[in-house]
């Protein structure tokens, strides 16, 4: 029974888990307070807690990830700028550092896959992880891109949206499933979209194929 609940335990602590269902939570909140009086501040608290889960994959006593938790608590402190009247250049440029940190954490989660020799747990939470994080920095540079070009999306069912409306685009443009009802009018919109929905169907492909591959050679 000890033994059990210690790989239980274990499975509790397991970094990926703990990323994974911070931001699937995370998404659940945002959805929750979407268009509400402190949509606001919870869209911008949830961010904040996403930035801590990933801070959490990261090992602070490996040298070589001293970097990206550097960087890390930076995009924590750009995230922090937010709950500020700063000004808008302020705020963007503490959006690109977020972004960054999102998109550079999911290349690392990306490679350190590709270099695992078997399939297990880990590997599968952080396939998944990794998916989600592609999902959030995406959202996150769509609202960057209305934020410096308005309209650059056109939404049929509001006139206001908000981080979870981008969210919205942003997993189903990713997984290329397509309602209609967001539109990108600009260019730059436009080439995000059709990139994404590229590099969603390529992960997908290259992920099963590389799981299968070596979920086989172990047989």
């Amino acid at each position: 029974m000890t033994s059990y609940r210690r790989r239980f335990l274990a499975i509790l602590k397991e970094p990926y888990l703990v990323l994974l269902s911070t931001a699937l939570l995370g998404l659940l909140g945002i959805a929750i307070a979407d268009h509400t009086e402190s949509e606001n501040w919870v869209f911008t608290f949830i961010i904040l807690v996403i930035l801590v889960a990933a801070m959490y994959t990261l090992d602070p006593e490996n040298r070589k990830n001293r970097r990206w938790v550097f960087l890390g608590v930076f995009a924590i402190i750009a995230q922090l700028v937010a709950l500020t009247d700063s000004p808008f250049e302020g705020r963007i440029l503490a959006a690109m550092v977020v972004i960054f940190f999102f998109s550079s954490l999911t290349l690392r989660i990306i490679v350190q896959i590709a270099k695992t020799n078997r399939v297990n747990l880990h590997v599968i939470l952080g396939s998944i992880s990794a998916y989600l994080m592609i999902g959030i920095a995406a959202g996150l540079l769509f609202v960057l891109v209305e934020a410096l070009n308005p309209n650059a999306i056109s939404f049929s069912y509001t006139t206001e949206p908000n981080l979870h409306d981008f969210f919205f685009y942003s997993f189903v443009t990713l997984s290329t499933l397509g309602y209609g009802d967001v539109t990108p009018e600009a260019p730059i919109a436009q080439f995000l979209a059709y990139t994404l929905a590229i590099a969603g169907q390529i992960y997908m492909t290259i992920l099963v194929a590389f799981l299968m591959g070596k979920f086989l050679t172990r047989h």
